[in-house]
């Protein structure tokens, strides 16, 4: 059985999440929230610190 992380930035719902974690190799977690549609303000208040994490059978 595989297993993935998903997350969830607060307010992710407004912009699909919670979705897959799926950080390119050296990118930040700010990063990922990006290219994850995450807005960047959201980002600059320091909504990335407060993520949530959790991993999921497939």
């Amino acid at each position: 059985m595989s297993h993935s992380t998903v997350y969830d930035p607060p307010g992710g719902w407004r912009y699909g999440f919670p979705k897959v974690y799926e950080p390119k190799e050296g990118e930040a977690i700010e990063q990922t929230l990006l290219r994850d549609g995450y807005p960047q303000k959201e980002i600059e208040q320091g909504m990335a610190r407060r993520c949530r994490f959790w991993r999921v059978d497939e």
